[in-house]
């Protein structure tokens, strides 16, 4: 893994309501895409500007596929997991802005997590000689409650800060694979 940190950011396609709406109205916006800045594109009697820009380590447009996204921003992550080194990936947006889509995929498109177990699984089985203790946990925060979705409980977990305040410990239970 080359950095402690990456930002991917992935545009979900707009609803129909969406593009009528920028097509019909006289101020609407949207995104223009140019590698990995995203610009605000608003629209004003029938001319388009470039607003506010941001730049990301990766920007999927939403033509990209999951697995697009997962080999280009989540693959290293877990091949660097099953060397040793402790990893997360989260998603991260507000309703309707396509984490689920994103982590848990569709029918006919596998999402993040499923990638993921994948690859782990095929590590594994490479590896024969060695003994693996799979374990994951798969949060949701929402409102401010921790909840582990592997958990049929669901209930609230406490997250709560160590002795000297430097760091979070998180009261997590990783469920066996």
């Amino acid at each position: 893994m080359k950095d402690n940190i990456n930002v991917a950011i992935r545009i979900r396609p707009q609803t129909e309501k969406e593009e009528t709406s920028f097509a019909s109205s006289s101020s609407a916006f949207s995104w223009a895409i140019n590698e990995n800045t995203i610009s605000q594109v608003t629209k004003t009697d029938s001319k388009a500007y470039l607003g506010t820009s941001y730049t990301f380590d990766k920007v999927y447009n939403q033509d990209s596929k999951t697995h697009e996204i997962y080999y280009g921003a989540v693959d290293d992550i877990v091949k660097s997991a099953m060397n040793g080194i402790n990893a997360t990936v989260f998603a991260y947006g507000q309703t309707s802005s396509g984490k689920t889509h994103t982590m848990y995929g569709k029918s006919n498109e596998a999402g993040i997590i499923n990638l993921a177990i994948r690859e782990v699984f095929d590590h594994i089985e490479k590896n024969n000689r060695r003994q693996f203790i799979v374990r994951m946990s798969y949060l949701e925060i929402y409102n401010e409650i921790v909840s582990d979705l592997l958990d049929p409980n669901r209930k609230n977990l406490k997250i709560s800060e160590n002795a000297n305040a430097s760091s979070l410990t998180h009261l997590i239970l990783f469920t066996s694979l």
